[in-house]
């Protein structure tokens, strides 16, 4: 799977919020200065330290896609056949998480016969969360 809409939104429909984070005061600046500034962000740290749940969060604090970025990255979700029901513009920042044992394939996109989009390029615009990579 592609690790999309699993891990952005709940069962209940629920998106995963920074205002959801209790403490973690520096981390959470960081992500915020990140989305902001449209910097790159790198997380690092123990297991438990709270990267994935922060991650998790950073597509809920990028700004609104402008409507050339909505194009984009709906083009790019349409192709890979994954345009959520009833959104023909996709308007949020994608958040793609792929399995750490994720192919080359998978990642970059290709294949045989009709390439498909891989995680890099359905994270567009958005957060590209590789753990344990």
């Amino acid at each position: 799977g592609t690790g999309l809409a699993p891990a952005a939104t709940r069962g209940d429909g629920h998106r995963p919020d920074l205002a959801d984070v209790a403490g973690q005061l520096r981390p959470r600046q960081a992500l915020e200065v990140a989305a902001a500034g449209g910097h790159h962000l790198l997380l690092s740290g123990p297991p438990g330290a709270g990267k994935t749940m922060l991650a998790e969060r950073l597509s809920a604090v990028l700004p609104p896609l402008t409507r050339q970025e909505s194009l984009e990255v709906t083009a790019v979700h349409s192709v890979a056949g994954i345009l959520p029901p009833g959104e023909p513009l996709v308007a949020r920042a994608p958040y793609c998480a792929p399995h750490h044992s994720a192919t080359m394939q998978s990642l970059v996109g290709g294949g045989n016969g009709i390439p498909r989009p891989g995680a890099v390029s359905l994270a567009h615009r958005g957060v590209l969360f590789l753990d344990e990579a």
